[in-house]
């Protein structure tokens, strides 16, 4: 008989470490058929044993204790009382969790009778950046079915408290919060730098973010910082992609009658073209999408390019194009079309690529995004014809 959790071991966005963390637990609940019992001395020095497999060296055992607490936050559907949370938490990893990891009981001592901002913000005052990221860390899980339940409901994505919280968060912490963040959500942190950190720590938030990325990924710091030395591990082929992000346009500005056909004419290159009317920030999230959606287009290996599907593609569009796009008033058809997208990206449903941004770019207000955003209009098109999906499915 299949238990409860297959379904969600199976999931496409459940990384190694939430895997190894669940079949402890399960392998636990074998031994303990009632949860209500305090464990015994085999299951606590089961779980202690099992738990040195995936607390990594790397790997902060905080985290890791913050992204379990947010999968149970999900199961439970508790939202934002921590102490609930943690009071779940204590039924399902048992009484003895705390003695095999200190960290549930260091949270514990920050959230009596708090809600999780109060609680982040508590540990901001004490400036201990590595308890406030991970409770900030409990409120965003790695994966909700009820975030896709929402989309198909037709409720519109904000942005979550995850970002509220980090929010609170001064500039010149931030750099200090990467090395502390799990390696397994670097992406999320990638757009949250672009949101928090000043452009003159650019280039060296996405140093940091170069060390602890695999070199596949070396690419997306290096562009989005401009550093070419960021890419100095990668082979030659690494650099080519590089400067093809930064190809020169030929054009001078005295040829503007021809500035269309030569726009056409050069589509496949990506580059981000400068206009005054977007912020330095705005101009950053544009250059993540257009290199993401580049990227997607060159071809990884299957096993790294099925984990950006499911994950890049939704966070990319949640965190950055929605957030742009309404920033720019846009109409709900618009905005529509980028959650039906989210969802069926979600879902698995990668034929229907081609078909939602073919809808997105047949939106009313489309051709007004165009006006100002000219590297979008090509994204889109670029995404609609080269995804691997929509080339196997069309």
């Amino acid at each position: 008989m299949a238990r409860r959790d297959d379904a969600l071991l199976s999931h496409p966005a459940y990384d190694a470490l939430s895997i190894c963390v669940t079949r402890c637990l399960l392998e636990i609940e074998e031994l303990l058929p009632d949860r209500r019992t305090n464990a015994p001395e085999d299951g606590l020095a089961l779980f202690v044993g099992l738990s040195a497999t995936f607390v990594c060296p790397d790997m902060d055992p905080l985290h890791v204790v913050a992204f379990r607490l947010a999968e149970i936050k999900v199961e439970t559907g508790s939202r934002h009382d921590l102490r609930t949370v943690l009071i779940e938490a204590e039924k399902i990893l048992l009484d003895g969790t705390a003695d095999a990891f200190p960290e549930m009981a260091y949270l514990r001592t920050l959230s009596v009778s708090s809600s999780l901002p109060s609680a982040v913000k508590q540990a901001l005052d004490n400036r201990d950046y590595r308890a406030a990221t991970a409770l900030a860390l409990i409120n965003r899980p790695v994966w909700s079915q009820r975030r896709l339940d929402d989309v198909e409901r037709g409720l519109a994505l904000k942005n979550g408290q995850f970002e509220k919280i980090c929010a609170h968060i001064a500039v010149h912490q931030w750099i200090e919060v990467i090395q502390l963040w799990p390696l397994s959500n670097w992406f999320h942190l990638l757009l949250l730098l672009l949101d928090n950190v000043s452009a003159s720590q650019m280039s060296v938030a996405c140093a940091f973010l170069a060390e602890i990325m695999s070199s596949e990924y070396a690419v997306i710091p290096a562009v989005i910082s401009g550093n070419c030395g960021l890419l100095e591990d990668m082979d030659e082929s690494g650099l080519v992609e590089f400067m093809s992000y930064y190809k020169e346009d030929d054009m001078t500005d005295n040829d503007s009658d021809t500035t269309e056909d030569a726009d056409e004419d050069d589509s496949e290159h990506i580059y981000f073209e400068e206009n005054n009317e977007l912020s330095q920030q705005d101009q950053y999230c544009v250059n993540v999408w257009l290199n993401f959606v580049d990227v997607l287009n060159k071809g990884f290996a299957e096993s790294v390019l099925t984990q950006w599907r499911h994950y890049g593609i939704t966070t990319t569009i949640e965190n950055v194009l929605i957030p742009l796009l309404e920033r720019h008033m846009l109409t709900d058809a618009t905005l529509s079309a980028f959650y039906e997208l989210t969802s069926e990206v979600q879902k698995g449903h990668f034929q229907s690529c081609r078909e939602m941004f073919a809808k997105l770019a047949s939106t009313s207000d489309f051709a007004h995004v165009t006006t100002f955003l000219p590297a979008l209009r090509r994204a889109v098109a670029i995404a609609a014809d080269t995804l691997p999906s929509s080339r196997s499915n069309s």
